[in-house]
Parts: structure tokens; C-alpha cells; sequence
């Protein structure tokens, strides 16, 4: 019992965070608490949401190559990922942009 209410408030505290900094615009700063509340609940359409939205904000201004390396490195670390439609796309997109 007390491993689960752990990993609930390691959700809760990590995914508040995270939306916390991505509501300041601080996308940096909140792609580290989202990855970590992913990790704790890799189900969590929220979560993974979260993620990839601070993830692609935070990657704004990177080079393709190196916005799609970080893509398939977190697809291959998160395989949840790959029913994220957004996250999907911009992997293609990224694909796209490198031709």
C-alpha cells in the first residue's frame, strides 16, 4: 500500500509541476516533471499529453535532426507514446522536413 499512494503522489506532484511551468511558458523546466509523471503512470493520456506538449514546445527552435532524434529516442523510451496522434505526426513531420 504504501509503494502506490507513493507513486500516486509522485504522479500528482510531478504532473502539477510540469503543467505548472507549461503554463509559464517555461517549457524547459516542465519537460523533466512531465517525463517523470509518464514514467509513474505511462497510461495516463494526461501525462503523456503533458509531455509531448512540452516536449514539442521546448523543440521549437532545434534543428530537425535534432527534434527528431529526441522524438525517436522518447518513442523507443515510451512506447505509450505511439498512440499519441500529435506525437505521431510530428515524428512524420519531422521526417518530412529532413527530405
Amino acid at each position: 500500500p504504501d509503494s502506490s499512494i507513493r507513486k500516486d503522489l509522485s504522479y500528482v506532484y510531478n504532473y502539477e509541476f510540469s503543467r505548472f511551468y507549461y503554463n509559464e511558458g517555461k517549457y524547459a523546466a516542465s519537460l523533466p516533471y512531465a517525463e517523470q509523471a509518464l514514467e509513474s503512470r505511462p497510461q495516463s493520456s494526461e501525462a503523456s499529453q503533458l509531455f509531448v506538449n512540452s516536449l514539442l514546445n521546448k523543440t521549437q527552435y532545434a534543428s530537425t535532426a535534432e527534434r527528431a532524434s529526441l522524438l525517436l529516442t522518447y518513442q523507443q523510451k515510451f512506447p505509450v507514446l505511439n498512440e499519441n496522434n500529435y506525437f505521431i505526426s510530428s515524428i512524420g513531420l519531422s521526417y518530412l522536413q529532413q527530405m
